[in-house]
């Protein structure tokens, strides 16, 4: 293999604790040898290593559920703005027909302003797409007066 390929990683200090411990004989270790003073500043260094590991893991805890809470309300958003956009669709689709029937309502009247039935086609066509965009002239209109507001 080559050299200049080789990943190198640093020592995970939990596998070198593991490690140090490894080494050590639990079977023979006697009271004697955990009195000397380097033994307790060793015992007192892991200690002090091993708390600081894990509160970096309950920093890393506390981070990774807010950004999961985080994600959650986006994608709670994301399905509202999914269901509106799918739902503006469908809308769509049937404002076809009543465009066209309002076309053919406004051609009527062009050539006869007295024509009943193109007046009741025009009436019928607004009220139609006053049934079917209603809800979001009416949430456009008060998004302009909120932001004139502010």
């Amino acid at each position: 293999m080559d050299e200049e390929n080789t990943i190198v990683f640093d020592p995970d200090p939990t596998d070198m604790q593991m490690n140090a411990w490894e080494r050590i004989n639990v079977d023979t270790l006697q009271a004697k040898d955990l009195c000397t003073p380097e033994a307790i500043q060793l015992l007192i260094h892991m200690q002090k290593v091993t708390l600081a590991q894990l509160k970096s893991t309950k920093a890393s805890e506390t981070r990774l559920a807010l950004e999961k809470d985080h994600l959650q309300e986006v994608r709670g958003d994301l399905r509202v703005e999914v269901a509106t956009l799918q739902s503006g669709v469908r809308m769509t689709w049937l404002e076809i027909p009543v465009s066209m029937i309002s076309g053919f309502a406004i051609n009527m009247l062009s050539s006869n302003l007295k024509d009943g039935l193109g007046w009741f086609m025009l009436i019928l066509s607004l009220f139609m797409l006053v049934f079917l965009r209603g809800n979001q002239a009416k949430s456009a209109i008060s998004n302009v007066f909120k932001r004139s507001k502010a």
